[in-house]
């Protein structure tokens, strides 16, 4: 940069006439004025000078020889002097615009929001946007289907259960009935809710198939031998001869049936209890 500032001056001193000898001053490149002895001044045309980089001193297209040059920066942007306000923005600047080469500087937010192609996390610009519309119409179609199906699947699933939960549970009632009822069956408890007070059947006249039938039927054998009895004692005492006054015929009296023998009804009844039988037609 000094090298270009002096070789501007040499210019401008050949072009205008100027003397650092005569009208003082310092020499080029900011040091005292030499002798003239010693001082020459070279020829060098403007057009001669090496082009600047960018932000040092250029002069605009179509100066003069005798233009000055001077330095141009370029304006900062508004998103740039905005960013320059926060704090943390500008160390991270600060940071990014060290000079040296002693340090390396890796952008955190760079590498968050863009990463490399070599990254795990790249995609590229073109895959980050739904190009196909109808295919992702579809997709979501395919999921609402999905997500009903999913619903009544667990729909069935719980409907099933709770049906074969149910046919389970009058299964076991069932079998629980069924075993009570042989249980009274075997106990007897219910079936006396039908018999009768007596032990006959009350339909078909027939005798308990038990020891109190059978006391029954001696009872009553007792009572038709002692009715028979009466009678024929009473025809005996009514009749004065043993033919009828009348038709002059011989009377006949009344047959007695068999005695019953009370060890007879003391046999049959054991023989009933052996048997446990019920009566005929009466049931437990």
């Amino acid at each position: 940069m000094d090298l270009d500032r002096g070789a501007q001056r040499r210019a401008l001193a050949v072009t205008s006439g100027w003397d650092p000898a005569v009208h003082g001053g310092y020499g080029w490149g900011g040091a005292p004025a030499a002798s003239a002895a010693t001082r020459q001044v070279p020829n060098l045309p403007v057009q001669d000078v090496p082009e600047l980089p960018p932000g040092g001193y250029a002069a605009p297209p179509g100066a003069t020889s005798g233009f000055v040059r001077f330095r141009n920066l370029a304006p900062r942007t508004r998103a740039e002097r905005r960013s320059l306000t926060d704090k943390e923005a500008l160390e991270k600047s600060r940071l990014r615009e060290r000079t040296g080469g002693h340090q390396r500087y890796s952008d955190p937010g760079h590498l968050i929001a863009a990463p490399g192609p070599e990254s795990a996390a790249f995609v590229d610009e073109q895959q980050r946007f739904v190009t196909d519309a109808a295919a992702a119409d579809k997709s979501r179609r395919e999921e609402v289907h999905a997500r009903r199906a999913a619903e009544l699947l667990r729909r069935r699933e719980r409907e099933a259960k709770r049906e074969d939960d149910r046919w389970r549970a009058m299964a076991e009632d069932k079998a629980r009935e069924q075993e009570r009822v042989e249980r009274m069956r075997q106990l007897g408890s219910k079936a006396r809710r039908n018999k009768g007070s007596e032990p006959y059947d009350l339909v078909t006249q027939a005798y308990s198939d038990d020891p109190a039938g059978a006391r029954l039927k001696h009872q009553d054998d007792v009572i038709r031998y002692r009715a028979a009895m009466r009678a024929q004692f009473l025809q005996q005492k009514a009749r004065g001869a043993d033919f009828d006054l009348l038709t002059g015929q011989a009377r006949s009296l009344i047959d007695l049936p068999d005695e019953p023998k009370a060890d007879a009804a003391a046999a049959a009844a054991a023989a009933a209890s052996g048997r446990g039988s019920a009566r005929p037609g009466g049931g437990h």
